[in-house]
């Protein structure tokens, strides 16, 4: 260091010696090198301890302290542009969104925002409804960074918003994972392609759906329904975005049918959003329609408005009575406004009516454990009728013999746990709950044995952890 700083001295007195500019120059620009290659920070002590302290306030989520100290640094040192990023990412923190986005704007138009940062700014502009900067931006972020990854999703959300289908296929790319979702967008450009395309399993469904579109493509009520059934198929793939678009060509081929609006209401209640404004439109075109007075209560249910909703069930009850899905809803109506023994015998009238009878009773069983004064009047009976399902598994032995203990009839009980150890001998989980209560009870080591088999055994994982820790606690 002392070399560096005699050969800087002899350099400068060169330079004041001498009537001309450039050695002054060449000495401005060798101290500049010289620093930065001895490993001196350019950056003034302050500077470094208080972007320290700022950047450890961020990572601690301090986002008051790091913008706070970010700002310190920029009065003085404003074209730092890291630091700016971090003051725009700070200031977003804390609610400050019009300055944070007005920094993050200056650094894009700069060339000097990151990938992460471009990903931020274009969501904004997405948040905000504008697409067309929204788009640029997304498409400035470096397609060999992580981001853009997220930035290729948020192209295909924006372009299919749009109905922009073949945009949307591109932004995709060639990752063979989007294939499904390149074949369901064919249902948008031209049913025939997707006639034609692959033959797999998988697809086939779609395939069935586009030759339906093909067939019936001069009758707009047929095409509604079709299109209806294609968000529904989209929607349990998980293609939402697809899903909704589908939805909205339905009302597009029969907007004066209340059906269209209703399933594009439930679906977007389905994904917690309102659906209301649709659901609405849906009742003003068919009020006596039944899937739109079900769907209608499904999506007041969802906005927590259970009386409002009770109206509607109560109504697409009356217009198709013994429909399991109604029963469900309604119970779940009653049971937020207080209506516990009205929801529990709908409850309790959907289990038989419906697809899956033997989880409609575990479910009932379950609440009543969970609120035990409805335990005899319904629990009991439900777990009967569960027992008597085809499917009765250990778990429900398990759920019968937890019942009955509670209803303190525990030789019952003892009863349904021995008989689950003998039908269910890859189940542990009743050697778990008896080994417990015999514990409890003082038979000690008879139930220590049956804790420690299921500790031991390695068919059920899950029983034989609970018992391991149940051990260890001891």
């Amino acid at each position: 260091m002392r070399i560096l700083s005699t050969w800087i001295i002899r350099v400068y007195n060169g330079a004041m010696r001498s009537n001309r500019t450039f050695p002054l120059f060449f000495f401005l620009i060798s101290v500049f090198i010289l620093v930065a290659l001895s490993g001196i920070s350019p950056l003034p002590q302050w500077v470094i301890l208080s972007k320290q302290r700022a950047d450890l306030a961020f990572d601690n989520q301090s986002y008051y302290v790091a913008y706070s100290e970010y700002e310190k640094i920029l009065k003085l040192l404003p074209y730092q542009m890291d630091i700016q990023e971090k003051a725009a990412e700070s200031a977003l923190k804390i609610g400050l969104m019009d300055e944070g986005k007005q920094k993050l704007e200056w650094l894009a138009k700069e060339g000097s925002l990151s990938a992460h940062g471009l990903l931020t700014l274009a969501g904004m502009y997405q948040d905000e409804g504008n697409f067309s900067l929204a788009l640029s931006t997304y498409h400035e972020v470096p397609s060999a960074s992580e981001e853009s990854v997220f930035a290729r999703k948020n192209l295909f959300k924006i372009y299919v918003t749009q109905e922009n289908w073949i945009k949307a296929r591109e932004s995709l790319g060639d990752n063979p994972e989007s294939m499904y979702k390149k074949i369901a967008l064919d249902l948008f450009i031209d049913p025939q392609i997707v006639i034609q395309s692959s033959t797999e399993a998988e697809f086939l469904p779609l395939q069935l759906l586009a030759e339906d579109l093909v067939k019936q493509q001069d009758n707009p009520s047929y095409l509604s329904s079709t299109w209806i059934r294609i968000g529904q198929a989209l929607s349990q793939h998980g293609e939402n975005e697809l899903a909704q678009a589908a939805y909205q060509q339905a009302i597009k081929q029969s907007p004066d049918s209340g059906l269209p609006w209703a399933f594009l209401g439930g679906f977007l209640a389905s994904l917690g959003k309102d659906g209301e404004q649709e659901i609405q439109k849906s009742l003003n075109l068919e009020p006596d329609n039944f899937i739109v007075n079900q769907t209608a209560g499904y999506v007041f249910l969802q906005n927590n408005k259970p009386e409002v909703a009770l109206i509607y069930l109560k109504k697409a009850n009356n217009l198709i009575p013994a429909n399991a899905q109604t029963l469900i809803l309604l119970s779940r109506a009653e049971m937020e406004i207080g209506q516990y023994q009205q929801a529990l015998i709908h409850w309790a009238e959907a289990a038989p009516l419906s697809d899956s009878p033997a989880q409609v009773w575990r479910d009932l069983v379950l609440f009543t454990l969970e609120n035990p004064i409805f335990l005899r009047d319904y629990g009991l009976p439900a777990v009967r009728k569960l027992l008597q399902q085809d499917e009765a598994s250990a778990d429900d032995y398990d759920l019968a013999a937890r019942v009955y203990l509670v209803l303190e009839d525990p030789l019952t009980a003892e009863k349904f746990w021995r008989n689950a150890m003998e039908k269910f001998p890859l189940s542990y989980l009743s050697h778990f709950h008896l080994g417990v209560w015999l514990v409890e009870k003082g038979s000690y080591m008879e139930g220590l044995e049956f804790i420690q088999l299921a500790a031991d055994q390695k068919t059920d994982f899950v029983t034989g952890q609970k018992a391991r820790q149940w051990l260890s606690d001891r």
